[in-house]
């Protein structure tokens, strides 16, 4: 379960969007692949760590105690 922590964690929305705006800005991209890494950053932040979870409960982790 402690692995899956930072995998759910690691696409972070606003670096994403902060890229894309900043690669906007300096003419490295133009706006529709802008917009496109915005969208991408907010479906991933949104089904990501949902799915996180499923895989989580899929896969039983045992502890040797």
């Amino acid at each position: 379960e402690l692995i899956y922590v930072p995998l759910a964690g690691s696409f972070p929305l606003t670096l994403l969007v902060a890229v894309s705006t900043m690669g906007e800005k300096l003419g490295i991209i133009d706006r529709s692949h802008s917009s496109v890494i915005i969208l991408t950053a907010i479906i991933t932040a949104i089904f990501y760590p949902w799915l996180m979870k499923i895989v989580n409960r899929a896969v039983p982790v045992e502890f040797n105690k």
